[in-house]
């Protein structure tokens, strides 16, 4: 898919997260952000943070292998590359997301099935981020091309389940 196209798309299931009543209802959001031709994550990030909203971003440490944390971001320009090549906020303790209030989760893919598994990139980091809720546990919507949705992905028994995914045709709703 060329860039434009893949702008396209992105527009579209942007405004559809945006629009959606969970998001309307919650304080807190871990956005991913976007690489390429992943679905586009900045005009989410930009109203969010328009509209007042606590917005954290993941942050990778390459010591701890397959583990990330989630950081705030306050202005889209202190995003700077981080160690994996993806943008990141800085790396300020006290802005780590810490999971004490209901969050929505924005979660990239390579492809989702209609159950809610995702094949990600390998590394398990959303997995395994994810697992670690007891409470509070963020509500993770999967962002994709409709060409991302297949019937069914092989789940293990740690993967988690985003409860929706919207593509630029749909928004499938996991119950």
């Amino acid at each position: 898919m060329d860039l434009r196209e893949a702008e396209i798309r992105s527009s579209i299931i942007q405004e559809k997260f945006l629009s959606l009543e969970l998001v309307q209802k919650h304080a807190y959001f871990l956005i991913y952000i976007s690489l390429g031709n992943e679905v586009s994550t900045f005009k989410i990030l930009d109203e969010l943070l328009a509209q007042g909203k606590k917005v954290y971003a993941p942050c990778c440490d390459p010591k701890r292998k397959g583990t990330m944390d989630f950081f705030r971001i306050r202005d889209p320009a202190e995003l700077a590359p981080g160690p994996l090549g993806i943008s990141e906020p800085p790396l300020i303790m006290k802005d780590m997301f810490q999971g004490l209030s209901p969050a929505v989760a924005a979660v990239p893919g390579l492809a989702f099935d209609e159950h809610g598994y995702r094949l990600g990139f390998g590394g398990g980091y959303y997995d395994r981020y994810f697992s670690a809720f007891y409470e509070n546990f963020p509500v993770p919507v999967g962002l994709a091309y409709e060409f991302q949705i297949v019937q069914t992905l092989p789940a293990d028994k740690w993967d988690q389940p985003m409860q929706h995914i919207i593509t630029e045709k749909r928004i499938i709703n996991i119950s």
